[in-house]
């Protein structure tokens, strides 16, 4: 930032206008002569800054924002009890009305000084309001990680790079601790947030934002250094929920799984003598039916619901798409086999078994995808040899 090259230069204008005053000018001049040449200075330098506290602080991106703070922080601190000592003994009188509001005689250096820790404090506040009053209300329609979700996370990553200067910032008596707690802070407002804005969609949608969103803060406490601050249970928290979730996810699969049930069909050898029956055969043929007919409608309505879901983690979305594979598929292919040893349709018996195993496999793949296509009847059709 160019504020950060501004404080070196005017760090070294000072020292260079203080020696040669004192080379050039007698002793009982040099004081004046000092504060009128760099008056200009100083007050550009406190505009200047004062300027940049106000834009950083309300900056919309609040990572940019309060590292560029930390930044002339950082590099202010070296140069303070140099900008102190020549301000203290070469008139800080003179300089009184550039900070009207100073509680106390202080050089214009310090008093900017204390007004960037007093704003760097400030939007450490300011961004743990930002998570709990948060107004972005409606859920992404994808489901996916929400803005507010990867922003708190990528600001605590970010204020880890500067934890040397947070720590002695940031409010609280042991000194080793305030780093922890303010991420536990955010963490825990963070989970709060994220339930809460599930709230605002539909039981699937709220399943796959929940699961999307834990899954990527427990991920990244796992991945970063975030993980020995958050401490332990804040981690099994959020991992918890992650599981909980996924186990959500899957049993909303049992109406698919309620169709392909083993305990309706018949053995072997009783399927024989229930097809020599011709009532009992027409009863088992409906049974047949029935429950294809009852799959292909849920694949149908799920595969058009589910690729317009996005897991952007690729770990977590082959997961879910091998936890549906086998869920499905194996269960899928034995009542395949089972249709074999009974002819339950004498026509159009594609329109009952209309997927083939490895269509199912191929369709699964296209699962969590973000493809936001309109319900189409013939789209899986379009899409897949069935």
């Amino acid at each position: 930032h160019p504020f950060l090259r501004f404080i070196e230069v005017t760090a070294l204008l000072l020292r260079s206008e203080k020696k040669l005053v004192q080379t050039m000018m007698p002793p009982e001049l040099a004081k004046s002569v000092f504060v009128k040449v760099i008056l200009g200075l100083v007050q550009m330098f406190w505009g200047c800054g004062d300027e940049l506290l106000k834009l950083q602080l309300k900056h919309r991106d609040p990572i940019f924002g309060v590292t560029i703070l930390l930044d002339v922080w950082g590099t202010l601190q070296p140069q303070l009890p140099d900008f102190d000592k020549i301000f203290s003994e070469w008139g800080e009188e003179n300089f009184d009305d550039i900070d009207d509001g100073a509680e106390e005689e202080i050089t214009p250096l310090l008093a900017f000084n204390h007004a960037l820790e007093h704003t760097i404090r400030q939007s450490f506040f300011l961004f743990e309001d930002l998570i709990k009053n948060d107004p972005l209300k409606s859920l992404p329609n994808d489901g996916t990680v929400h803005p507010l979700t990867s922003k708190s996370i990528n600001y605590l990553v970010s204020l880890h790079q500067y934890q040397a200067f947070v720590v002695q910032l940031l409010p609280g008596l042991i000194i080793k601790k305030r780093f922890p707690e303010f991420v536990r802070n955010v963490l825990r407002k963070l989970y709060d947030k994220i339930f809460q804005k599930s709230k605002k969609g539909n039981d699937a949608l709220a399943n796959i934002f929940r699961l999307n969103n834990l899954y990527f803060v427990w991920k990244m406490l796992k991945t970063t250094q975030l993980e020995e601050f958050a401490g332990e249970s804040e981690v099994k928290k959020y991992s918890l929920a992650v599981e909980k979730e996924r186990s959500v996810y899957i049993q909303s699969w049992d109406s698919v799984r309620a169709y392909l049930d083993e305990s309706w069909r018949p053995s072997s050898s009783k399927m024989k003598k229930v097809t020599s029956l011709v009532v009992k055969k027409s009863k088992a043929n409906q049974i047949f039916k029935d429950r294809f007919s009852g799959f292909n409608s849920e694949m149908k309505e799920l595969f058009e619901t589910q690729q317009q879901f996005y897991i952007s983690d690729v770990e977590l979305r082959n997961q879910l798409r091998a936890a549906l594979k086998q869920l499905v598929i194996p269960d899928y292919e034995k009542i395949l086999e089972l249709t074999k040893e009974v002819n339950f349709s004498k026509k159009n018996v594609e329109n009952y078994i209309k997927y083939k195993p490895s269509t199912l496999d191929q369709m699964f793949d296209h699962f969590f995808e973000g493809k936001f296509t309109g319900k189409g009847k013939n789209r899986i059709k379009k899409t897949f040899r069935l």
